[in-house]
């Protein structure tokens, strides 16, 4: 049986996320220097006093945001990483989820979009908590895992271009010529 107070800390988590998701939506479409506490409210149907009961500040709103977008787009983009497959399959279904993400254009990749793209704002200067390094860790140590049959399919292709060219450069070399 659900107690009263977990009930009202589900209802308050619940009216929180709504006003993160309208929160990002709204930064994706407009940039964060654009939409106000007012904008936010209104598109929540939220009065002033209580949207600045789930977030002190527009500030602290848009930080939440932003660390939900990297927290978002860190998780979508590890999972292919650490899934089953061969390293090709990971890599290939890595690269599909990349462009997928800033294709379906949601709020998590509009607002990483709009910070990085629009306004030019270095990685390291943005006002983003923590990025998470997860993504990166792991897709290293998948192209590590490649490296050696990656070297080797590449070198086998080389070996395969030269020999060809050589078949070609004896056929061009054996052609009659005319004197």
């Amino acid at each position: 049986m659900t107690t009263r107070s977990t009930k009202k800390t589900e209802e308050w988590n619940q009216k929180r996320n709504q006003v993160l998701e309208t929160a990002a939506r709204l930064f994706a479409q407009q940039g964060s220097n654009t939409v106000s506490m007012r904008d936010i409210g209104a598109a929540c149907n939220l009065h002033m006093s209580t949207l600045y009961h789930y977030f002190p500040s527009r500030a602290a709103l848009y930080e939440e945001v932003c660390r939900w977008a990297c927290e978002y787009a860190s998780a979508v983009c590890l999972r292919p990483l650490l899934a089953a497959g061969t390293p090709q399959q990971r890599l290939h279904n890595f690269v599909q989820t990349i462009a997928h993400l800033f294709i379906e254009n949601g709020p998590a990749a509009g607002i990483l979009d709009r910070e990085l793209v629009y306004n030019n704002t270095p990685l390291e200067n943005l006002n983003f908590p923590s990025i998470s390094k997860e993504p990166v860790i792991a897709l290293e140590a998948l192209l590590k895992e490649m490296s050696p049959p990656l070297l080797k399919s590449i070198q086998a292709k080389r070996l395969g271009e030269i020999s060809g060219i050589s078949s070609m450069a004896s056929s061009v070399t054996s052609l009659p010529t005319s004197g």
